[in-house]
């Protein structure tokens, strides 16, 4: 997979055709193409990052279709696709027409104002 300056994806085999991501894509550590090539894999992992860790399954066309989440008390360091044999999909046609998905729901902004840990629980006088 090749990324442009605009961040935009591209896949394809015989010409490069623009495709992307419907949804949360933020925080991305890790990204695998599935075996059979018609699906791929988004992943935030420890130790980069601590927070938020899970992975997503999406279409190649940008569609979400699975979303799961690790809870703050968990960490996710690692996601695979099962291994198969070279050859053991046959090659399918592309299409270009969108797969039904899962609705991701949009991030929730704190309503709080970030503070240091150290500087959490004291009162602060400037």
């Amino acid at each position: 997979m090749d990324i442009d300056k605009t961040g935009a994806s591209y896949y394809g085999k015989q010409a490069l055709h623009y495709f992307s991501t419907k949804g949360d894509t933020a925080i991305v550590t890790l990204l695998h193409w599935s075996p059979e090539d018609q699906h791929f894999m988004t992943a935030t992992t420890a130790p980069r990052l601590r927070m938020a860790n899970g992975f997503k399954i999406w279409h190649y066309t940008g569609t979400s279709l699975y979303k799961r989440p690790w809870n703050k008390r968990e960490e996710l360091w690692k996601v695979l696709w099962q291994r198969f044999p070279v050859n053991s999909f046959p090659e399918q046609a592309i299409s270009y027409k969108a797969v039904e998905g899962i609705a991701l729901s949009a991030p929730q902004a704190s309503k709080q104002v970030y503070r240091y840990p150290s500087a959490r629980g004291r009162t602060i006088n400037f």
